[in-house]
Parts: structure tokens; sequence; C-alpha cells
């Protein structure tokens, strides 16, 4: 038979035993929340960052109208031109991201707009999507899309129409 001292000595061990583990159970399930909790954060600023860049593609240069509140489908082509130029600089500005503007209304032919559907007959209903900005990671672990509708101006036919730009968001 053991001794009181030696059955107080394993009681004492067996509770501390017990102790460690439920620390051990709760750093673990805190740092899993943790983790949690700034993927959540991440995705939110990467949904806001898109939604800042949504509002000023309007006031970019590079392609909004001169005058009012719409994007110069004229200036698609050589916008695409420069970025493939200057791939650093636009990878800073937009970072891992796709900008696609489609044409909604009236209801085109589906297809790129190239420089190729430009000079076509039928232009601007030949294609509905430009591909104005691609760099996705090398790793892509989620996307998300944020997209809103726009005004298009052709300065070619001199007319508008309905358009949305969709921005996604690689991680």
């Amino acid at each position: 038979m053991k001794s009181a001292g030696q059955m107080a000595l394993h009681e004492t061990v067996l509770v501390l035993f017990v102790l460690v583990l439920l620390l051990i159970v709760g750093m673990v399930a805190y740092s899993r929340y943790t983790a949690y909790r700034f993927s959540s954060l991440a995705l939110e600023m990467d949904e806001q960052q898109s939604t800042i860049l949504l509002n000023s593609l309007l006031t970019l240069p590079e392609l909004g109208c001169a005058d009012e509140d719409c994007l110069d489908t004229g200036k698609f082509l050589p916008f695409q031109a420069v970025v493939n130029s200057d791939r650093g600089y636009y990878t800073q500005v937009f970072g891992a991201k796709k900008i696609v503007v489609s044409l909604l209304y009236p209801r085109p032919a589906e297809g790129d707009c190239t420089s190729q559907a430009y000079v076509e007959e039928g232009y601007p209903l030949n294609c509905n999507q430009w591909v104005l900005y691609d760099s996705p990671p090398q790793t892509i672990r989620q996307r998300i899309v944020v997209s809103s509708p726009l005004s298009l101006y052709f300065p070619e036919t001199d007319t508008y129409a309905l358009g949305r730009v969709d921005i996604d968001v690689y991680r």
C-alpha cells in the first residue's frame, strides 16, 4: 500500500497535468480564433480597398470621361498597352486583381474587345468585355468579386451604353 504522502503527490501531479492540458487547449483555441479573426479582417480590408478602387476608376485620367462620370471605351485599348509596357507600376497600383469592364446594354455579341474587334464592322456591338488589368498571384486561395454598374462612352459613335465593372481580388 502507498502512503498518504505518495497519494497526495499523485493527486497534485494529476491536478497539475489537467491544468496544463486545459491551458494548452485554451491557447490552441485562442490562436485559432485570432487567426480566423485576422483572416476575416484581411478579407474585409481587401473588399474595402476594391470598393475604393471601383469608385476611383471613373476619375482615372487613363480611363474616365473628361466631363462626366463614365468610362471612355476609346481609352481602353491604349490603357491595356500601357499596362503591358509598365507592368511593375500598375502591379504596385492595383496589386493582385483583375479588372474587367463589360457591356450590358444594348445587348452585344459575346467575346473580348480587342484591337481586332475594334476595327471590324459592328463595333461596339461585336464584343462585350474589356480586360483592363489582370495580375493573378501564383496560387489563388480565395477570390472576391466587387461589381458596379456604370456608363460607358463610345467616342467613335458618340453614344453611351450601360456597363458593369468587375474587380476580382485574389488572395
